[in-house]
């Protein structure tokens, strides 16, 4: 397999900078896929110093064929997450498919946001990874990992 990374299948992990904990741990559930040049990851870490993060992370959302997004109360507040990035993601999921994934990562009030609501949230009973003993929450991690390889895979021709 000769995958470069440009023609690899992009995950966007979306994540307020205090979450990186939780971006990190999600990280580390795909990148054994990674390693196998099934997918490539994309979040605010790829950034090079003095890169324009904006735009350079918007073009990186505008790309993804995967967006994880990891929510808390600090997701919730951003301006960027809200007036940028969340647009984005509902409207590729509508135009191109994009898979979106919100993660309920810490206690916020993310059933009141109603584009948050009408989506499939994973744990799927919205119960915060936060709230729940480490193992569990990284077996969730695992399983949301899955579902994206799963999805990357039904993107692929069948080969005769």
């Amino acid at each position: 397999m000769n995958n470069s990374v440009e023609e690899l299948p992009t995950i966007f992990i979306s994540l307020a900078g205090v979450d990186r904990k939780w971006g990190e741990r999600m990280e580390t559930q795909l990148r054994p896929f990674v390693a196998q040049r099934l997918l490539a990851v994309w979040n605010y870490r790829s950034l090079e110093a003095g890169a324009k993060r904006r735009e350079r992370a918007l073009a990186a959302a505008a790309r993804a064929n995967v967006a994880i997004l990891l929510i808390s109360a600090s997701y919730l507040a951003s301006s960027f997450v809200r007036d940028e990035e969340v647009p984005l993601f509902l409207r590729l999921r509508e135009e191109r498919k994009t898979k979106v994934i919100p993660v309920i990562c810490e206690p916020c009030a993310w059933r009141k946001f109603a584009w948050l609501a009408g989506m499939e949230v994973r744990p799927q009973d919205g119960r915060p990874l936060a709230l729940r003993p480490a193992a569990q929450a990284e077996a969730i991690l695992a399983e949301v990992a899955e579902e994206v390889v799963e999805f990357i895979q039904s993107l692929k021709p069948v080969e005769a």
